[in-house]
């Protein structure tokens, strides 16, 4: 119970202490109203085209943040602002330009003018007044004093700090410093608090060997990052680091959520043997796993969505860990119960900071910042907690199963002796038995031998001679890369509406027929069969071995194909059945060859060049060959041919072709 204690003595004080903290940060926003803000005039600068020195006066407007509206990304604003100090002596204020990534504050005074420059994506040491992530400017008006300032706001896309509009706070120095400071200090109880519980089940680990700590550590780890990064103290931590807020903004971000959620997760598995348990529950989890991992890099490209979908696939992760606690729990599964209080005292931080972040409950520094680190704090312990008892009654359970043992040891003695000799009987038998099975393999060595030029005959028809060789040699086969090969697709127009009008008898017939066709003329132009899907054929040329005259033999072969199809539909014409027309397109480039599968072997070839070869065949006529125009630099003075100009390939863009229409020599 000491373990426990102290932790969560430091919580409930932590929670006392933050809401004297919300008191005192009422007290600013008091203070705001000491100070009056007024002749507030904006003008939006998305060109960026404007400065200090060349802003048009005519073109500010008047504040006013009712009509204001959205702040679009990225977006630059400056705003004119009067401050005035009512109070009978000198005052320090601190201005809040909360949400905005780079912020110049201009005065101008006597023809001279005086910057500073705060924001949340400058550099930590770069800002006016650095306070962990805080976009602070620091001022100084003497007893009433006014004076007139310019302000530059930019904001960048950062993937969670947004301005909803040009307001910014004005706050006595003494007293936000003091918010800060209490700030400080509570973030730092949280840390010591974590890196407590970490180096004692850490020396736990070291000793007992249970994996199950590993999980438990790996999560202190993640609260104790949170810790910072909630608080705002990372980029104050690491300030040494050049280019850190940006680094926070764009990556760090991103990570958060989805790596606790999968850590609670893996935790869950371990800790409640769902693998073995429930399985079913075990399948749900890896899958859960699996989408949260994949949100972290999707994060980077539809922030807000997945935003939605990692905190929708997180809640539903927690809840099921909680499901399979309770059941755990009512199964009495050792230290179940902790693990489930646990979980509840989480999920209610987390439901809170939830509320606050979509607005349904005031945004306070307790229910945004610290009500789910709490819940995770409170958490953590009872996982210590259960953690302790798990090994209490292990230990118990190893003590019954050694005793258990020792008796069956005493009896597995009394056994041993007839056991021997039974067993010298049966290994006699057995010796009679391998005399007679080693001429029975003798029998069967020859049928096997057999069966092997069987599998070979086979293999040598399925793939290249070259790839089959080195599979049966090694037992696989190197995927190889070829800087120039040459793909050639075919597919008949209109194939289902023909496939309609014929008995699936006579269509597997006639295709058949057709693609024998194609393998004879393929073979007469030494090039390689990939594949044929449904109506579709593939094949390749200067595969397996690389072939100069493999671009021009590829389009010969074209040629003649369609010189058969034309043949073939003269003869359907005559029988009055309907035609079959044949577009094939061809591309010569890089690819990649090799084979895939383990019991059914495949040859086949990958890479942009089968895509592009693809596109050249939807892209074709019927009747016709459409090559792409690098392949027609290639076997230009061969053929004759009709150029294209560029046409539109589907997620290709232009891309030049040229009809081939017959070889010239």
């Amino acid at each position: 119970m000491k373990r426990v204690l102290l932790p969560l003595l430091f919580t409930i004080v932590l929670a006392m202490q933050i809401k004297g903290n919300q008191a005192q940060t009422n007290e600013i926003s008091r203070t705001s109203d000491d100070l009056p803000i007024s002749r507030i005039e904006f003008l939006q600068d998305s060109s960026r085209q404007y400065s200090d020195q060349n802003l048009p006066e005519s073109g500010f407007q008047k504040y006013d943040p009712e009509t204001f509206g959205l702040i679009q990304n990225p977006s630059v604003y400056w705003v004119k602002f009067t401050l005035t100090n009512n109070e009978p002596f000198d005052c320090r204020y601190l201005l809040n330009f909360e949400n905005w990534s780079y912020v110049k504050l201009i005065q101008n005074k006597d023809g001279a003018s005086s910057v500073k420059e705060t924001g949340h994506r400058m550099d930590y040491n770069d800002r006016d007044y650095p306070f962990a992530n805080k976009s602070l400017i620091l001022i100084t008006l003497q007893e009433n004093e006014s004076k007139e300032y310019l302000a530059r706001l930019e904001y960048t896309f950062n993937n969670e700090k947004k301005p909803a509009n040009l307001n910014f706070t004005v706050s006595s120095k003494e007293n936000l410093d003091t918010v800060n400071w209490h700030e400080l200090q509570w973030t730092s109880v949280f840390i010591a608090v974590y890196l407590i519980m970490f180096f004692y089940n850490l020396f736990v680990f070291y000793s007992t060997r249970d994996r199950v700590y590993v999980y438990y550590l790996f999560m202190l780890l993640i609260m104790i990052y949170a810790a910072f990064y909630n608080s705002g103290f990372l980029v104050s931590f690491l300030r040494f680091i050049p280019g850190f807020p940006d680094i926070l903004c764009v990556y760090i971000k991103h990570t958060l959520s989805p790596v606790l959620a999968i850590s609670g997760i893996w935790f869950t598995q371990k800790f409640l043997n769902v693998k073995e348990r429930y399985p079913r529950w075990n399948k749900f989890f890896n899958i859960l796993n699996i989408l949260l991992a994949c949100l972290i890099i999707t994060n980077f490209i539809a922030y807000d969505i997945t935003l939605q979908l990692i905190g929708s696939l997180g809640m539903i992760g927690f809840i099921t860990s909680l499901i399979v606690g309770i059941q755990s729990a009512r199964a009495k599964y050792p230290s179940a119960n902790y693990f489930v209080i646990g979980y509840t005292f989480f999920l209610v931080g987390l439901f809170i900071a939830t509320l606050a972040i979509l607005g349904k409950i005031p945004k306070t520094p307790f229910t945004f910042n610290y009500s789910m680190p709490i819940g995770l704090a409170i958490q953590m312990v009872f996982f210590s907690l259960a953690l302790a008892d798990k090994i209490n009654i292990l230990r118990k359970e190893n003590l019954d199963k050694q005793q258990l043992i020792i008796d069956q040891l005493k009896e597995n003695e009394a056994l041993q002796t007839k056991v021997n000799r039974e067993l010298e009987q049966k290994v006699a038998e057995r010796t009679l038995e391998i005399n007679k099975q080693k001429d029975q393999i003798e029998e069967q060595k020859d049928e096997i031998e057999k069966e092997m030029k069987k599998s070979e005959e086979l293999l040598l028809n399925i793939l290249p001679k070259k790839t089959a060789e080195e599979l049966m040699q090694k037992g696989k086969a190197t995927p190889l890369y070829y800087d120039q090969a040459s793909v050639l697709f075919t597919d008949i127009l209109s194939f289902t509406k023909i496939a309609e009008k014929l008995s699936p008898a006579e269509l597997v017939i006639q295709l058949d027929e057709f693609f024998q066709a194609f393998d004879e003329i393929i073979v007469r132009h030494n090039l390689e069969k990939i594949k044929t899907i449904g109506d579709a054929y593939m094949c390749a040329g200067g595969i397996p071995e690389p072939d100069e005259k493999s671009q021009v033999e590829i389009v010969k072969a074209g040629l003649e194909i369609q010189e058969f199809v034309k043949g073939w539909n003269e003869h359907k014409k005559q029988k009055g059945e309907m035609p079959w027309e044949l577009r094939i397109g061809i591309h010569t480039g890089p690819l990649i060859a090799g084979v895939v599968g383990k019991r059914k072997f495949a040859y086949d070839i990958w890479g942009d060049t089968v895509n592009i070869a693809s596109r050249m065949e939807s892209s074709c006529e019927p009747g016709r060959v459409n090559v792409s125009e690098f392949t027609w630099d290639l076997i230009k003075d061969h053929f004759s041919g009709t150029p294209r100009g560029g046409v539109v390939v589907k997620n290709k863009g232009e891309i030049g072709m040229h009809f081939v229409d017959a070889f010239t020599g």
